[in-house]
């Protein structure tokens, strides 16, 4: 029967070519014979769920006991650097950092009313270990030394199961500074819902500011141009999803670590089915049993994934506004080319007219050898003809799509009616042939179908 443990690191390295640190296999000599004794190691949580993976030790060190012991640990500390009253930090308990393992149990019942028990191998610096723990169990019997067979071996299996509820894993030094392993699960998931919900009210605000910058006092022009300058030189806001990111990444960790107790649940839940099929006792005499606790699991699991919407929700929305503001951002660059473009249209045609009014050409006015003109015809031919050109192509210049549309509406009409044209002239082409042809059809049907000859009456004169 699996059940949940922790420790300070892993018990197993797969993959790796030198042993494990805590367990391993010994000889030892007994009666004068050599007997070969194997220690069974305890495993990760992704050891016990991902069997076929040959190195867990990223994914160890990445667990949310893992994760929830560290922020808790520098959160202490920074509470203590502020404050001289705050609870001392022990040098040991911050060097450790617990994380989930799963060990195994076996139990065999023999006929003389015999129970043998074996467990994986603790560490030997254990705070307690699991036979410890069912001795605890049996002193809290309040002195009673009648039990059953099938009572110890419920009470065994009740200490394995009830070991997601221990409040042992040692967080802090302080009188309440340890935790269950589903309380610390309860407590990251909530952790990042309220980061989230952070999150959310910073973009919502962001939002709402620039609504009211819209809508109150109007900037004077300094400050239009040093918002706009402002405005130009900074990266988009809401691009950056670094945050999000994380955010989303720890919950999926938190998903699939619970998959994995819900996993060791459904496991329990099979070894007490086997143990009730075989004795007809009832599976757990404990009020919260495997059943119970898988649903309490299926429960924070969708707690979980509620809090997964939520963020690519949030993430959804930044990246909609990041896209919105990019096209802010293009539209007020393409305002800027306009400008541009204006001022080109204006100063073309001057440019153009100065240029050529500067070549030396002999039907030009000549004074000592150099092209002459007189100022009070050669500005109004410049200035007039620019002002002409820049009336004609400056509104083609702000509505340059709308030409564009129609002078496509243009050629597709009259590519329609150059098609409805050719069509025509094939179907006139086609009607006489057709005519011709239905004409000497008619013309074979009659001679292979010739009308009978007229019967003659002799009692009618007519016919005579």
């Amino acid at each position: 029967m699996p059940y949940l443990f922790w420790g300070e690191a892993p018990m197993k390295t797969t993959g790796e070519s030198k042993p494990s640190q805590l367990g391993h296999d010994y000889e030892v000599r007994s009666g004068g014979q050599k007997v070969s004794k194997v220690v069974h190691e305890s495993l990760t949580l992704d050891q016990y769920y991902y069997a076929s993976l040959e190195n867990t030790q990223e994914r160890d060190q990445s667990q949310v006991v893992g994760r929830y012991f560290d922020a808790q640990r520098k959160k202490l500390e920074e509470a203590t650097k502020k404050s001289s009253s705050s609870t001392p930090v022990s040098p040991d308990i911050m060097s450790k950092k617990q994380i989930l393992m799963v060990n195994q149990l076996w139990i065999w019942v023999l006929y003389d009313d015999t129970i043998i028990t074996s467990t994986t191998h603790q560490p030997d610096d254990a705070q307690i270990t699991f036979l410890q723990r069912i001795l605890n169990k049996l002193r809290d019997q309040n002195g009673n030394s009648e039990f059953l067979v099938s009572d110890i071996v419920g009470l065994i299996m009740d200490t394995a199961a009830n070991l997601f509820d221990a409040q042992e894993i040692e967080i802090t030094n302080a009188e309440k500074g340890k935790r269950s392993p589903m309380e610390i699960f309860r407590e990251s998931i909530q952790q990042v819902r309220d980061q989230e919900t952070i999150l959310f009210d910073t973009f919502f605000k962001s939002l709402k500011r620039s609504d009211d910058e819209k809508k109150g006092k109007k900037p004077t022009r300094g400050e239009q141009v040093w918002d706009l300058l402002y405005k130009w030189s900074r990266d988009n806001p809401y691009e950056d999803i670094e945050v999000e990111t994380g955010l989303l990444a720890e919950i999926k960790d938190i998903l699939d670590e619970l998959n994995m107790l819900r996993n060791l649940a459904q496991d329990q839940i099979h070894v007490g089915a086997l143990w009730e099929k075989a004795t007809g006792k009832p599976e757990w005499n404990r009020p919260v049993t495997p059943s119970e606790r898988e649903e309490q699991i299926k429960d924070m699991i969708e707690d979980v994934r509620s809090v997964q919407d939520s963020i690519n929700s949030l993430l959804d929305l930044k990246q909609k506004e990041a896209t919105i503001v990019e096209a802010k951002a293009t539209r007020r660059q393409s305002d800027s080319v306009m400008v541009f473009t204006v001022v080109t249209i204006v100063f073309l045609p001057a440019s153009f007219l100065v240029s050529l009014f500067a070549l030396n050409v002999a039907d030009y006015p000549h004074e000592d050898g150099a092209v002459t003109y007189q100022g009070r015809w050669i500005f109004p031919i410049i200035f007039v003809a620019s002002l002409g050109f820049s009336l004609v192509f400056v509104p083609f210049a702000f509505n340059a799509s709308l030409l564009k549309v129609l002078v496509k509406q243009k050629a597709e009409k009259h590519w329609n009616e150059m098609k409805k044209r050719e069509n025509n002239q094939t179907r006139n082409q086609q009607d006489p042939a057709d005519g011709e042809t239905r004409s000497l059809a008619g013309q074979d049907q009659q001679d292979k179908d010739p009308e009978p000859p007229m019967k003659m009456d002799p009692n009618n004169a007519d016919n005579v």
